[in-house]
Formats: structure tokens, C-alpha cells, sequence
């Protein structure tokens, strides 16, 4: 004989939005605890950055920017400024 398949009931449906509400449960919390650590992440980097900032501002000083090596202005925020004059 073939496979007896159960007919959708109430019963049924409610079971699997059960099921899907457990699902969409989890992955929520698991969406908020990322975007904490992406704003935890967010934050160290901007630190990090602005500290870079200032170092390569003095290392430009010193250097002058025509001799900074071009890798280092990957990071600085005020790249541009520095290449074209706005900054000393």
C-alpha cells in the first residue's frame, strides 16, 4: 500500500508556527548578540583609528608625506588631507 499522509488540521498548522516561533526565537537572539559585538567592534576600531590618526600625523611631520610609505594611508581617515595640502 502507499504512504498515508496526514491531512492539515488546526492542530497541525499551530504545531509547525510552534516550531517556526522557536526557530525565529533563536535567531533573533542570536541577530541581537551580533550586533552587540559588531557595535563593540565599531567602537575598538574608531579608538584604534583616531590613535592612528595622531601617530601618522607625527610621523608625517617628521617624514614629510611624500615620503610616507602608501600602505600606511590605508588606515589614516585623513589620508586625503595630508596627500593634498589641507594638512601639515
Amino acid at each position: 500500500m502507499g504512504e498515508i499522509r496526514q491531512f492539515p488540521t488546526t492542530k497541525v498548522e499551530e504545531q509547525q508556527l510552534e516550531e517556526m516561533t522557536k526557530e525565529l526565537e533563536a535567531m533573533y537572539k542570536a541577530l541581537e548578540s551580533a550586533h552587540g559585538l559588531i557595535n563593540e567592534l565599531e567602537l575598538q576600531c574608531a579608538e584604534l583609528e583616531a590613535g592612528y590618526d595622531a601617530k601618522f600625523a607625527k610621523h608625517v611631520e617628521v617624514v614629510g608625506v611624500e615620503n610616507v610609505s602608501v600602505h600606511l594611508l590605508n588606515y589614516c581617515t585623513q589620508a586625503e588631507d595630508h596627500i593634498y595640502g589641507q594638512k601639515n
